[in-house]
């Protein structure tokens, strides 16, 4: 992204920001594993697929509720993620979505 990224982007309700819908995405795997019973593998393969994807494929944040979400998940993450790659992600999309708000001021 860049800083001539369109208003409207900026604008979009919480409720379709798709970086937010990607951290409740997570944090619903992350419940979900805290409740299983048991050290299942294949639970925690998919809680590593949906970490590497929110890594890999950061999507782009468009409201407030979005960005602070995925602060808050990168600071609850930063003692259990074994790579920086994660936080890094999550920063660089925030960032992204501040500074196209600045610019647009």
């Amino acid at each position: 992204m860049n800083a001539t990224t369109p208003v409207a982007s900026i604008a979009t309700p919480a409720g379709s920001d798709p970086l937010l819908a990607a951290v409740l995405n997570f944090n619903a795997e992350a419940d979900r594993l805290d409740s299983a019973p048991g050290d299942d593998q294949a639970d925690d393969d998919r809680f590593a697929a949906v970490m590497d994807d929110l890594c890999d494929n950061t999507p782009e944040c468009t409201s407030d509720e979005g960005a602070f979400a995925a602060l808050a998940l990168a600071a609850s993450q930063i003692e259990h993620s074994v790579h920086s790659d994660f936080h890094d992600a999550l920063v660089a999309v925030v960032l992204d979505y501040a500074h196209r708000r600045q610019c647009d001021a």
